[in-house]
C-alpha cells in the first residue's frame, strides 16, 4: 500500500517495477496519488498522474493491464483552492 507517496519519488518507474518484483503471485499493490493538490515540496514533489497515466505506469512496470484498476475522484475543497 502506498498512499500519497509516489508523487515524492524521483524514479517512480523503478519503484513500481520493484514493487512488481516483490509481490507474490496474485498479490495486490494499492497506490493513491494526488492530482489536483498543489505543489508540496516537503521533502520533494516530482509528479502528478491522471488515472490513465497511473495505469500506464503500472502496466509498463509489469502489472497485467486487465488487472489494473485505476480511478479518479474529485476533491471539491482542493479544486476550489486551486
Amino acid at each position: 500500500m502506498a498512499n500519497q507517496v509516489w508523487e515524492h519519488l524521483d524514479r517512480p518507474y523503478a519503484a513500481t517495477r520493484n514493487i512488481y518484483r516483490m509481490l507474490r503471485s496474485g498479490g495486490w499493490f494499492w497506490v493513491a496519488v494526488p492530482f489536483f493538490a498543489p505543489f508540496h515540496g516537503a521533502p520533494v514533489d516530482c509528479s502528478r498522474w491522471t488515472a490513465r497515466g497511473l495505469k500506464n505506469l503500472l502496466v509498463e512496470a509489469g502489472f497485467q493491464e486487465g488487472r489494473v484498476q485505476s480511478y479518479q475522484w474529485g476533491n471539491r475543497h482542493v479544486a476550489q483552492r486551486n
